[in-house]
């Protein structure tokens, strides 16, 4: 069991339940047919797993959220990385080695993502 970090952030009476959540089939859109039962995001090691073998991540206008495969076919939110993987993400984004949908970078970055300020 997990506790969906987006659950965390939800102003109501059952946002604190803690290992109320799991990776479930049918729950969400991933590969293998595994999601948040709370958010229906991708589990954090199949998006790490997707996004290190080149498929494509396609961005959205929000800071907390992105599509994976070429037709979105699964959604994940970043909250589900831990913070090993939120450094591994960037490491792999700073070395452009993620494939990332139209226009071809995050034109919204990552709630944890920064950019360095030009000299």
């Amino acid at each position: 069991m997990i506790t969906c970090p987006r659950r965390m952030e939800t102003p109501a009476p059952w946002a604190d339940e803690q290992d109320a959540d799991d990776y479930l089939p049918d729950h969400g859109l991933g590969t293998q047919g595994l999601g948040c039962s709370y958010c229906g995001s991708l589990p954090p090691d199949e998006f790490m797993e997707a996004t290190r073998s080149g498929v494509l991540i396609e961005p959205t206008d929000k800071d907390y959220k992105a599509y994976v495969g070429a037709r979105g076919e699964a959604k994940f939110y970043f909250q589900h990385l831990d913070d090993a993987q939120r450094r591994e993400f960037v490491e792999l984004l700073n070395g452009g080695r993620i494939t990332v949908g139209y226009p071809g970078r995050f034109y919204v970055l990552p709630f944890f993502v920064r950019r360095e300020a030009q000299s």
